[in-house]
């Protein structure tokens, strides 16, 4: 059985190094009266980095989460298909994101990217 090269592990590393151990990320989706519900709050597992800017892009930072596929639960992951906005607190700042894509990790089985642009930093 090969072992997944971003596994969870791999990404709490990168995580760690680039956020520090004070950092939380939520999937969360929109529900009709305008108030997000939590479909997930991994602890392990994933890593939220910044893509390159185009040139002639939108103002708007565009980022991808790498989410291990141990890193929520069957349900959790069932609830994923429904997840638009993923929230990251990191130094005191929340930045929210809409996902625009979600789609699996390039090797078979080793968990997902989700493809996000990011909608506002809240400093708290």
């Amino acid at each position: 059985m090969a072992i997944a090269l971003l596994n969870a592990n791999v990404l709490d590393v990168m995580r760690r190094q680039l956020y520090g151990e004070d950092c939380e990320v939520r999937l969360t989706k929109a529900l009709p009266n305008t108030t997000r519900e939590v479909i997930a709050t991994p602890s392990r597992g994933w890593f939220i980095q910044n893509e390159p800017i185009q040139k002639d892009a939108d103002k708007n930072q565009m980022s991808k989460l790498l989410l291990a596929a141990d890193a929520i639960t069957d349900s959790e992951r069932d609830e994923m298909k429904k997840c638009n906005c993923v929230e990251l607190d990191a130094f005191g700042v929340t930045n929210k994101y809409e996902v625009e894509e979600p789609f699996p990790m390039q090797q078979i089985n080793s968990g997902w990217v989700l493809m996000l642009k990011q909608i506002s930093p809240t400093f708290g």
